[in-house]
């Protein structure tokens, strides 16, 4: 979203612009396919946990596999569209660095530095040119808050604009447009939440709570398979992170009554 801010791209760019491997019915995904988890791309593969390739290898192989439905029929939640977006992002930046080493410049550029992140990276243990970009992020709740603050404050952080209004509008809108939802975790945890098995969702996060009219986006959240869920209620101006390890069996009743209870408070005041 910093890139098309930039204006040195487009979220309707098609991925062949960039990735000339990307043949067939792959040539026309766009940016905006692979934010959205609609681009038909499978969810996993191994190349996402080879730390020894860089970004760019990784996607040349993505580029072999096939695709499970065409472009734009259906939302299917998973990593591998988001490397591709994220080697799209290198070259769309003009970046000289190896690829792997110019998505993290990329990162500290745009993100890290202007929020101030101590506790935040994609290298894990050790450093990899091949960070897996949809679940190997490392930080900590002070740290994310930042990212949550900037996003809830549309674009600003601490008095500056780290993306435009426009953009985080961009990202809680519903980007699936109307396409069967082939897996969507929530789906599971229909009874802690009504109406979530139909739970739509916009640019890299799910659009939780949305009013009467399809634009009235009250809630968004991006909760991790290993516990890790942050929020945005917009309602209340409020942001939340439950910082746990463990399985979303056991920290989805909890983030719940967590929710539930900070909303009680907020809503007395």
């Amino acid at each position: 979203m910093a890139l098309a801010d930039d204006g040195l791209l487009s979220l309707d760019d098609e991925v062949k612009k960039y990735l000339p491997r990307f043949d067939g019915d792959k040539a026309a995904i766009t940016i905006r396919q692979l934010l959205s988890h609609t681009s038909g791309l499978p969810p996993s593969h191994p190349v996402l946990d080879n730390r020894e390739i860089t970004l760019a290898q990784a996607v040349d192989r993505i580029a072999d596999v096939s695709l499970v439905s065409k472009p734009g029929q259906e939302c299917l939640y998973g990593d591998l569209a988001i490397q591709v977006a994220g080697r799209i992002a290198e070259i769309a930046s003009g970046a000289s660095a190896e690829s792997g080493a110019a998505w993290g410049e990329l990162f500290e550029k745009k993100i890290v530095l202007p929020l101030r992140l101590e506790q935040t990276s994609f290298h894990g243990g050790a450093p990899t040119p091949n960070p897996h970009l949809a679940g190997g992020l490392h930080s900590n709740a002070l740290d994310y808050g930042r990212f949550l603050q900037m996003l809830l404050n549309r674009g600003e952080f601490n008095g500056k604009k780290v993306l435009s209004r426009s953009a985080v509008e961009e990202t809680v809108k519903d980007q699936t447009r109307g396409v069967p939802l082939r897996f969507n975790p929530f789906e599971y945890f229909a009874d802690l939440h009504p109406g979530w098995s139909k739970v739509r969702y916009g640019i890299c996060n799910w659009l939780e709570v949305v009013g009467d009219k399809p634009q009235d986006v009250l809630e968004v959240s991006s909760p991790g398979v290993f516990g890790f869920c942050p929020w945005i209620d917009f309602r209340r101006r409020c942001t939340g992170i439950l910082a746990a390890s463990s399985s979303m069996t056991k920290v989805f009743p909890v983030y719940f009554k967590l929710k539930s209870v900070l909303r009680s408070a907020l809503d007395e005041k």
